[in-house]
This record gives C-alpha cells, sequence and structure tokens, in this order.
C-alpha cells in the first residue's frame, strides 16, 4: 500500500494534500473527482491508496501526515543526493508521473535569486515563456540573466545584417520587456562555408548556479506547449557551477559576443 504513495511524484503529493486539506479529494473519490483536482495520470492509483489507506489510518488527518511524511524525507534525501526529476511536454499517461517543461521552467524563472543563464538553439515567440522572468528581474534589481542564442547565418546577407536582423526580431518577439538580459551569441555560427559553420544546439536553464535543467524543448511556443519533449531537471551545486562556469569563459574569453539591442 505505501509504495503506491511512493510512486507519486513530489508535485503529486503536493496536489493531493492540497486537495485533501480542501476536501475536493477524500478517501472513497472515484477516478473523475481526483482527474478533476488535477492528478488526471493516476486518478487510479490514488483512488485505490485512498481507500485502501483509510482502513488503516482511519482519518484524512492522518492520511495526510503521512503524507507530509514522505515529502520531508524526500526533501532530506534530496539534499543529501541530489535526483535528477523527469521533465516531459506531451499527453498524459497513467501511471507515469511527469513534470510539464512549461510548468517547470516558469519555477525556476520565478526563484532566481542572483543569476540565471539560459542557452537555446531556436527562440520564436517566446515572450510569454520569459514574460514571468522579466517579472522577476524587475522586482529584483541584482538578478543577472544572461541569455545565450543561435543566430543563423541567411544566404546573401552581410554578417553585420544578419545580427542586426536577429537582434531586431529577438527583443520584439521574445523579450519586448525592461529591463533588458545579457544576449550573447556565437560569431562562428557565421563564419566560413556552410558545411563548417557551428551552431549553440545546447538547451539548457541554470538557475543560482545550483539547479539545473537539460532538455530537448527550445525556447518556443510550440516547443512548451505542442511537441513532446523531455528532460530532467536537478538541484546539483557542482554541476551547475560547472555549466554557468563554462559560459562565463566562453564569454570572457571572446567565444561569445553581446548582442546588442536595436
Amino acid at each position: 500500500m505505501l509504495s503506491d504513495i511512493l510512486q507519486l511524484a513530489d508535485r503529486d503529493l503536493d496536489q493531493l494534500l492540497e486537495a485533501l486539506s480542501q476536501r475536493v479529494v477524500f478517501p472513497g473519490a472515484g477516478v473523475d473527482q481526483i482527474r478533476k483536482a488535477g492528478m488526471g495520470a493516476n486518478a487510479r492509483r490514488i483512488e485505490v491508496w485512498l481507500a485502501e489507506a483509510m482502513e488503516q489510518f482511519e482519518s484524512v488527518e492522518r492520511l495526510s501526515a503521512l503524507i507530509r511524511l514522505v515529502r520531508e524525507q524526500r526533501s532530506q534525501l534530496a539534499a543529501a543526493h541530489p535526483t535528477p526529476e523527469l521533465i516531459l511536454t506531451g499527453p498524459e499517461v497513467e501511471d507515469i508521473a511527469t513534470r510539464d517543461t512549461r510548468v517547470v521552467v516558469r519555477e525556476m524563472f520565478e526563484a532566481a535569486r542572483r543569476s540565471l543563464l539560459i542557452v537555446g538553439y531556436a527562440f520564436y515567440r517566446s515572450d510569454e515563456i520569459f514574460e514571468p522572468l522579466a517579472s522577476r528581474m524587475a522586482g529584483h534589481a541584482n538578478l543577472q540573466v544572461r541569455i545565450v542564442v543561435n543566430v543563423h547565418p541567411k544566404r546573401g546577407r552581410p554578417e553585420a545584417a544578419v545580427i542586426d536582423d536577429f537582434a531586431a526580431e529577438f527583443f520584439r518577439s521574445c523579450w519586448p520587456f525592461h529591463p533588458l538580459p545579457e544576449v550573447y551569441y556565437d560569431p562562428s555560427s557565421l563564419k566560413g562555408s556552410k558545411s563548417g559553420l557551428a551552431s549553440v544546439h545546447a538547451k539548457l536553464v541554470v538557475v543560482d548556479r545550483r539547479w539545473v535543467y537539460l532538455g530537448s524543448a527550445n525556447f518556443t511556443r510550440a516547443a512548451f506547449q505542442r511537441n513532446l519533449e523531455a528532460g530532467i531537471r536537478v538541484r546539483d551545486g557542482r554541476l551547475g557551477d560547472v555549466l554557468a562556469t563554462y559560459f562565463d569563459r566562453l564569454i570572457q574569453d571572446g567565444h561569445l559576443l553581446r548582442l546588442g539591442a536595436t
């Protein structure tokens, strides 16, 4: 019986606690009721567990205490041994506990206090994605935000014109906010023959050099809302510091150049 509840992700446990406290989910509630409370992917497991656990614990208060105990033990374990959290955007599948890319990235944006690094290959109409981060920056003057983008070459267009065009479009449709982040690009993506061009193809977010998201999703509405995307998030100060330091060095050594707003 306990194994059923242990298979739920932290977010699902938090949702279940909230639903129990508000009495929108309760022992004896059916699958449809549990789905309405936002736990569709695990509705059947939760239905069975609540019914069985109630026989042993006899009250919702005791059930809630058990869930809080599980969450506390997980938090202690996570602090000592970071474990990647699976992030998926796509159709829900019963008994597969996941987090949504859009939700997780927003959480990371809203939690940033000191620094935030974003690296991506494609940015298209990303204003909805970045609006929470812009609000966070507006309220935290010391928050440093760096975004590394890939500037795609255009046949017949001079390099300087391509950069200006990209900057104009980025600050129009992706970041029409103030204050502005620091935006960087790799100039080698525009130099040489087409077969020899490099590109910024990584997709990652690093918050305060300790929270790391790595995944397949570009920073586009399609990736965050419609596509099937997969990634992981982990709290790991060593990994976060290595990634942030790597891109800091690329900037310091001139491998990445600042993209100016036009």
